[in-house]
């Protein structure tokens, strides 16, 4: 008894195809996810390298010029490499500026907490995870 398989072998090259087609795919996704988490963290690791380097810079100001230098920051400044005191500016696109709160619950034994943001890209606060880094200390005289 002979029997008709021609249509049988393009059934099977065709659901061959398919099915690469779906691992290729998921390949190239998973190697987007991977270079856009690589990218996320390398931008969080220099972020938070920026906002301690500020908040360094904040001690040393304090200890050479006492602690009213530092408190003329208030709400937002930026402390230099010379340890002047200026407005934000990017680096890198990344955005880092310095905050002060005086007489803050947060601190036991300082009066002064001192708060030092770095933002990069659009920052847009429904993106998750956000893009930005924060990292607050207490100072006290």
């Amino acid at each position: 008894m002979k029997t008709n398989n021609s249509g049988q072998v393009l059934v099977e090259i065709i659901t061959a195809f398919l099915l690469m087609t779906f691992l290729l795919s998921g390949l190239i996704v998973a190697g987007l996810f991977a270079v856009k988490n690589a990218q996320y963290s390398r931008n969080r690791s220099m972020a938070t390298k920026l906002a301690s380097q500020q908040i360094e810079r904040a001690r040393v100001v304090r200890d050479v010029d006492g602690i009213d230098a530092v408190l003329v920051c208030g709400s937002s400044c930026y402390i230099s490499s010379d340890l002047t005191l200026t407005t934000p500016t990017p680096f890198n696109n990344i955005s880092v500026y310095l905050k002060v709160e005086t007489g803050s619950a947060d601190c036991k034994f300082a009066e002064n907490k001192i708060i030092s943001t770095a933002k990069w890209g659009d920052a847009n606060p429904l993106i998750t995870p956000a893009k930005q880094v924060t990292v607050e200390t207490c100072l006290s005289d």
